[in-house]
C-alpha cells in the first residue's frame, strides 16, 4: 500500500481496523532498523521514473510489502518522457 502520508495512514488502520505492527519498516536511516527486525528488503529505496521514491521488503510470515513516498509530483506526460512509455486512460 501506498500512502500520501503513511504515518497518519498507519495511526488510522490501528484505529479503523485494529491493526497491531510487528515491526514498521522505514527507508532511510530505518531501513537497517527492518533488517535487524528480520525484514527482508527485497529492493532498496529507489527513486522511480514517476516520480516515487520506493522499497519492497517481506515480513517474517512472508508478505511482500511496498512502501513509496511523492517525491516529485509528475504528470503522465512527464512520466512517458521519463521512461519512454506511453500512458493511456482506455486501451483499444
Amino acid at each position: 500500500m501506498c500512502y500520501q502520508d503513511p504515518k497518519a495512514a498507519f495511526r488510522w488502520l490501528e484505529a479503523a481496523f485494529g491493526f497491531e505492527p510487528l515491526f514498521v519498516l522505514l527507508d532511510g536511516d530505518g531501513c537497517e532498523r527492518a533488517r535487524k527486525a528480520g525484514a527482508e528488503i527485497l529492493q532498496e529505496p529507489q527513486n522511480q521514473f514517476y516520480g516515487d521514491r520506493t522499497y519492497r521488503a517481506r515480513d517474517p510470515e512472508g508478505h511482500i510489502w511496498t512502501f513509496g513516498v511523492t517525491e516529485k509530483k509528475m504528470t503522465p506526460q512527464e512520466w512517458d518522457k521519463a521512461s519512454g512509455l506511453t500512458t493511456k486512460k482506455r486501451l483499444e
